[in-house]
């Protein structure tokens, strides 16, 4: 699964809203992560993923597990909202 969404706030600030995306996410779907460089890598059981940062836009990829598949629509919104929450202005 790929989301993508464009923002103004330049490469530092996104990384500090993607960090609160990443802590949210973690609650929610169990999931740790670390960054590296301008990539936030995930893994929890049955996904894993990055969120890459840029000066213009945040991009999301994410792949599940067979478990978790079956929820995909779900995780989905989840995750948009999360993203629409923190970095969308």
């Amino acid at each position: 699964m790929l989301i993508r969404r464009d923002h103004t706030l330049g490469t530092e600030e996104a990384k500090r809203r993607v960090d609160k995306v990443a802590a949210d996410l973690g609650t929610r779907f169990n999931l740790t992560s670390r960054w590296e460089g301008d990539n936030l890598r995930f893994t929890g059981s049955g996904a894993n993923g990055r969120i890459a940062v840029t000066d213009d836009n945040v991009e999301i990829q994410i792949r599940l597990g067979l478990t978790l598949m079956m929820l995909e629509g779900a995780i989905k919104l989840a995750i948009e909202n999360s993203i629409d929450e923190y970095i969308t202005e």
